[in-house]
């Protein structure tokens, strides 16, 4: 795993093998003051190559714990297609819960998405 580009107000982490990307995972989050304690995962890919071999996991489980690094950063949002169950499931399983749901909001040749907000506490209670 390795590092691809991080600053102040985001990082972007990423695993390769023998040259060819596996997966990328990055966040962004703001240095204002009342939004700096949110992190936005805003890319999120793993080669169908690799699929189920929990590379994606624990890329995403490296970014968790380089966000937690972050002293103000309490939460971590992300969004998903709502038919894309298999990412749903998997962000699940890391403690993400549903938040909120945008009908309509993506459009990709001509066709009509809808996404599913997430959201989870760093420090879980």
């Amino acid at each position: 795993m390795t590092v691809a580009f991080a600053r102040d107000d985001n990082i972007t982490l990423y695993a390769e093998s023998e040259g060819q990307l596996l997966d990328m995972v990055g966040a962004v989050w703001s240095n204002r003051p009342k939004q700096r304690y949110v992190a936005e995962v805003y890319s999120f890919y793993v080669s169908p190559t690799v699929r189920s071999q929990d590379i994606g996991t624990k890329l995403m489980n490296a970014l968790l714990d380089e966000l937690a690094t972050q002293p103000m950063i309490e939460k971590v949002r992300l969004m998903v297609t709502s038919s894309h169950e298999a990412a749903i499931r998997l962000y699940q399983r890391m403690n993400f819960e549903i938040v909120g749901r945008a009908a309509r909001e993506l459009k990709v040749n001509g066709c009509d998405y809808d996404l599913c907000y997430m959201e989870r506490r760093l420090v879980l209670d």
